[in-house]
């Protein structure tokens, strides 16, 4: 059975489309149902969606001035993004509020900084490199910064259980202790 499902992209300031928002209905095969979230259903979701390119293949557009992304895909309490990086761009240290995820890099290299845990109350970031088809499901207490370090363009999916609603901003100090920066909300600051 195809289902109608309608796309919103995000508009990218540098692209000649960033006037308006542009909705485009599209007939595609129905995603599966993902059953209650678990980082292992996640990760197969984020792979499910890395081989639809139709879903999201369409949305690809770079930005010199931040990451590109868009939301490329939701239902039943979880959604997808697109996430686009050129060399050098990350997302600085953050949290997914209450969502747990998993996200897979179909085009590119990124790293992953994640805050591990060192002991009486500090935290200090392991690297890890993720290569296409690579996938990492993470938690809902996951901290962690994602860069392209490689010097080639990069693109990766995102799915979050549930939605993704907020995001908090962080930062080590210098003794190794975790702070808030700043709190985003869905709505208001994506």
């Amino acid at each position: 059975m195809r289902m109608p499902i309608t796309t919103s992209e995000s508009t990218d300031p540098t692209s000649a489309a960033s006037d308006a928002a542009v909705t485009t209905p599209v007939e595609r095969p129905p995603l599966p149902v993902l059953g209650p979230p678990t980082t292992a259903g996640l990760a197969d979701l984020a792979g499910v969606l890395a081989r639809r390119g139709d879903i999201w293949r369409p949305l690809v557009r770079f930005s010199e001035s931040e990451r590109f992304y868009t939301r490329v895909a939701g239902e039943r309490g979880w959604d997808a993004w697109l996430l686009t990086w050129l060399p050098g761009q990350r997302t600085g240290l953050h949290d997914h509020g209450d969502s747990a995820g998993a996200f897979i890099v179909v085009s590119g290299v990124l790293e992953e900084f994640v805050a591990t845990p060192a002991g009486s109350g500090t935290t200090h970031l392991t690297r890890e490199s993720f290569t296409p088809r690579h996938v990492r499901s993470f938690g809902r207490r996951h901290v962690h910064d994602v860069v392209n370090s490689a010097g080639v363009p990069a693109i990766s999916l995102r799915v979050y259980a549930p939605v993704l609603t907020r995001m908090r901003r962080l930062r080590i100090d210098e003794g190794g202790r975790l702070h808030v920066v700043s709190q985003q909300r869905a709505g208001d600051d994506w």
